[in-house]
């Protein structure tokens, strides 16, 4: 699966909905210093890491405590669809994609509850962060230790 998508609400810089679209080449993620680089790879890993997602968001994460947020990432699938029998079990949004959307319930009443993860737009299928979506099996993980030594000798 291939991302196509990703939309951020709410979440470090990215205080209103900020859409990135991707179309399936090498993507390089550039900025300054709190442009939001390490956030939008922290969600992804988020969405994608059963062991992450059991943690929740952090509160010092939420742009604004006082408001939902939201993190959507749509995959492409139209390479993996004939293969992969986890991937003909979630509902296909369009064009053999798969939405999927991790948000928060607010308002004046509820306090930032668990997140809600919603695979599909029109069929939707809901979990909690603590359940194993369909595709966690299916999914390697790439950790990069980021401790490393340079030799600033030049």
């Amino acid at each position: 699966m291939k991302i196509s998508k990703i939309e951020i609400k709410n979440i470090g810089p990215f205080k209103d909905n900020t859409v990135i679209e991707l179309d399936g080449k090498i993507s390089t993620i550039i900025g300054e210093n709190g442009t939001g680089k390490s956030t939008i790879l922290f969600l992804i890993r988020f969405v994608l890491d059963p062991k992450i997602r059991k943690l929740g968001i952090n509160e010092n994460l939420i742009y604004d405590i006082s408001k939902a947020f939201k993190i959507k990432i749509v995959f492409n699938t139209e390479d993996n669809k004939n293969n992969n029998a986890h991937i003909n079990s979630l509902p296909i949004i369009e064009n053999n994609k798969i939405m999927i959307e991790i948000s928060s319930l607010k308002n004046d009443e509820i306090n930032i509850q668990e997140p809600i993860i919603v695979i599909g737009e029109i069929e939707k299928i809901q979990y909690n962060i603590f359940q194993k979506l369909p595709f966690d099996d299916y999914i390697d993980l790439i950790y990069i230790n980021s401790q490393y030594e340079s030799n600033d000798e030049m």
